[in-house]
């Protein structure tokens, strides 16, 4: 068995922006006070936003409802969240973005970042890509990571404007720069496959790092596979192996596929065939082809697992079903040595398996 190469990965995205995210986290005590008029309704704003986040949203409501009236734009802001997500109130989209809209015109720049979403993904409005658009970018301007990534994402994809990589990498490098974790994957992205930027391994390397230190599975995943190939880093296999852990843990289908290669052939571990059978198994569950084939072959050989040809040709015609079709000639090979009545039994479990979604595979 060959280690898996570098996969051709795409940029991520996220759907939703989170009202307490990382910028704005830090930043959103300091942004009502610059919206404030008075002691008074610095006062009421923070009783407000207090119960918001101990999520008692009714007496929230009570408290940021009359100042979102009175034109506040951070309560006007708070108010769109409770409605897109019916929180104190009944979930309306559409009074989502009235408030949305109604904050980002006085230059709320989390109220873009949300109203660019909704625009985006047609929440309580038309989908309009140049809309979100404009929001991502007003929003972005002010430095708010998420906004950033954001437009970096629209910009790969061509939506709302002309896809421009180099855009993209430019925005992406802005939040990047701002610890935020799926600008600083995709940036890696851009430099492993040189688009936007010159390609350089070393640069991808360090980016995918970052990325990896802040639980991204994906870019653990793909670290690992740069100290597996020596690209951008020294080879190394304990480090492969580090990486491959992390991201298989974090349920990473991909990553657990290889970490059992590298069980199965004692790269960067000791050799350990049930080891490496208990992480093909777990990718396997998740639909990754390599780790059914892989399986389908541990139990064909009794490694790791007592021999066992029905699972055996299970698993190598999921495999196949599933695009792997290399390992073709290995189901003909084992139905030469089964009885008929074996093979209708291993078509059946795999017809079981397969459409339980991999719940219901024995």
């Amino acid at each position: 068995m060959e280690l898996v190469s570098m996969v051709d990965f795409k940029p991520v995205g996220v759907s939703w922006p989170d009202e307490f995210s990382s910028s704005i986290r830090a930043a959103i005590l300091a942004v009502a006070v610059s919206f404030t008029s008075s002691m008074s309704i610095a006062q009421e704003f923070e009783t407000g936003i207090r119960a918001y986040r101990a999520g008692d949203y009714e007496v929230a409501l009570q408290d940021l409802l009359p100042l979102a009236d009175r034109g506040h734009a951070i309560s006007q802001y708070f108010l769109g969240i409770m409605y897109a997500n019916g929180r104190g109130v009944h979930m309306d989209e559409k009074e989502a973005v009235r408030w949305y809209r109604l904050a980002a015109d006085q230059n709320n720049a989390f109220a873009q970042l949300h109203l660019g979403n909704m625009y985006e993904l047609g929440r309580g409005t038309l989908k309009d890509y140049k809309e979100a658009l404009k929001w991502y970018r007003s929003a972005a301007e002010k430095r708010i990571a998420e906004a950033q990534y954001k437009l970096g994402i629209m910009y790969v994809e061509g939506r709302g404007t002309l896809a421009n990589d180099q855009e993209s990498a430019r925005w992406f490098r802005l939040a990047a720069d701002q610890g935020y974790a799926f600008a600083q994957f995709n940036l890696g992205i851009m430099y492993a496959k040189g688009e936007g930027v010159p390609a350089d391994d070393k640069e991808a390397a360090k980016w995918f790092r970052l990325a990896a230190g802040q639980r991204i599975a994906r870019a653990q995943f793909i670290l690992g596979d740069m100290y597996a190939e020596g690209r951008g880093v020294l080879a190394d296999d304990q480090q492969a192996v580090r990486w491959y852990r992390l991201a298989a843990k974090q349920g990473d289908a991909g990553a657990q596929s290889t970490l059992g290669v590298m069980y199965e052939l004692g790269k960067g571990v000791v050799e350990d065939d049930q080891e490496a059978v208990r992480w093909y198994q777990l990718a396997a569950k998740q639909g990754d082809a390599r780790a059914q084939a892989n399986l389908g072959a541990m139990y064909a050989n009794g490694t790791g697992v007592p021999v066992n040809n029905i699972k055996a040709h299970m698993w190598v015609s999921i495999a196949t079903e599933n695009g792997f079709d290399t390992v073709e000639m290995h189901r003909r090979t084992m139905e030469s040595r089964m009885t008929s009545t074996d093979i209708s039994v291993a078509v059946q479990a795999a017809n079981t398996c397969m459409s339980s979604g991999y719940r219901n595979c024995r």
